[in-house]
């Protein structure tokens, strides 16, 4: 199972299709469209007779995961075990349904159909609702590239480093020096953009050494998450990410620069608000 389907439980929560007219002022859910597509979630009710068995985690789970596991002490639940593959199959066999993902820890399919072809959904004994998510189609953000001068992120300063206060009130001068970098971690960020964390050379080693491990803008539905409109919030994640991984000695050094990281654009700054799922 990719990384990028792992991460599908954040993105449910937070439901990209979540830009629709139809919502109140109020922040009221609407009632689903009857006479175009839209995107739906079918929750699930168990996952019995399930050809995986908790007894063999390693068919389902990574070794990392496992590992994971096994040193926080948490025990292997139902609710790792994948979204029941024959479930799955009957839905997606319905004429007009088009699945898109699935959760496993919420037990559920995201799907896109009308909205009379969402009733027949319901009607699977093994579902237990059907509930509305959001329209087929969102307002795409401004693919907006800006250039981006060195001048613009560095400072002539003498004395400490910009994140010198940070590093005093938690700690991490002494986790560094004790070597807790955070080298062999895998971290995913989910943001609004990442614009000039392709250019920066605060930002060079991570691509030099190859820990970037993935990106997907989830909103423009691309591999591409080095842009961002700045003015609005798109470029959010660059400063979230510059926190963690930014090297620039003297002037700046990230908390945990040793990291892998896994880009995901996540939030629509040109239409999120409140109305979000």
């Amino acid at each position: 199972m990719s990384l990028l389907w792992k991460c599908f439980l954040i993105l449910f929560a937070t439901n990209l299709c979540a830009q629709d007219p139809s919502f109140s002022d109020s922040g009221d859910f609407p009632s689903s469209p009857k006479n175009r597509k839209a995107r739906y979630a079918a929750i699930l009710s168990d996952k019995k007779d399930h050809p995986f068995a908790l007894s063999e985690p390693e068919k389902f789970l990574s070794a990392r995961a496992l590992k994971r596991r096994s040193k926080e002490g948490k025990e292997i639940e139902e609710r790792d075990l994948p979204v029941h593959p024959d479930y799955l199959r009957q839905i997606s066999s319905l004429e007009g349904v088009e699945v898109f993902l699935t959760s496993r820890w919420m037990n559920a399919i995201l799907f896109e159909a009308q909205a009379d072809v969402s009733d027949l959904v319901e009607e699977f004994s093994f579902v237990l609702s059907v509930e509305y998510v959001g329209p087929t189609e969102i307002e795409k953000i401004p693919q907006e590239r800006v250039e981006i001068s060195e001048s613009d992120y560095t400072f002539p300063l003498r004395g400490p480093s910009l994140n010198y206060l940070q590093e005093s009130m938690l700690g991490l001068a002494e986790m560094k020096s004790s070597g807790y970098v955070g080298e062999g971690v895998w971290l995913a960020i989910f943001d609004s953009g990442f614009p000039g964390v392709d250019k920066l050379s605060a930002f060079r080693h991570i691509f030099d050494e190859e820990r970037i491990l993935m990106t997907y803008d989830f909103v423009n539905r691309q591999v591409d998450v080095f842009h961002g409109l700045i003015n609005i919030g798109g470029g959010h994640g660059t400063e979230v990410l510059s926190c963690i991984v930014a090297s620039l000695p003297p002037y700046y050094v990230g908390g945990s620069y040793g990291v892998h990281v896994a880009l995901f654009i996540t939030a629509n700054v040109v239409g999120e608000d409140r109305k979000s799922l």
